[in-house]
């Protein structure tokens, strides 16, 4: 094992103490100084798969609105053919109630729509 010998800043030296009091028994300064690299490593796979589950979350969420863009749309069009479908039912209904001369005049003239 390769031995190094690193000043410390006090910040760090605290951490050290903290992780020295949090241990179930008496370590020493190297062995906390271990124990906080095992932690920063196992925090970098950590933060790795994380980041692959974020990356997997967003690619989720933009299938998603897609997915609801293409609903949204299909429901418009419904919505459109409905209304389509309705508006040919009332003349269909007007045209059953209209009377003989209406009729004749409608023919002629052509049916008046609905906007005037």
């Amino acid at each position: 094992m390769k031995r190094i010998s690193p000043q410390v800043r006090e910040e760090h030296i605290e951490y050290i103490n903290e992780v020295q009091s949090k241990a179930d028994s008496d370590i020493s300064d190297a062995e906390a100084i271990r124990r906080i690299f095992d932690r920063a490593i196992q925090y970098e796979s950590q933060t790795e798969q994380l980041e692959s589950e974020l990356n997997h979350a967003e690619a989720r969420i933009d299938e998603l609105q897609s997915k609801l863009i293409a609903t949204t749309e299909k429901i418009d069009a419904s919505n459109e053919l409905v209304k389509v479908v309705e508006d040919e039912q009332s003349l269909q209904k007007q045209r059953a109630q209209a009377g003989i001369m209406t009729r004749a005049k409608w023919w002629l003239t052509g049916m008046p729509s609905k906007e005037q």
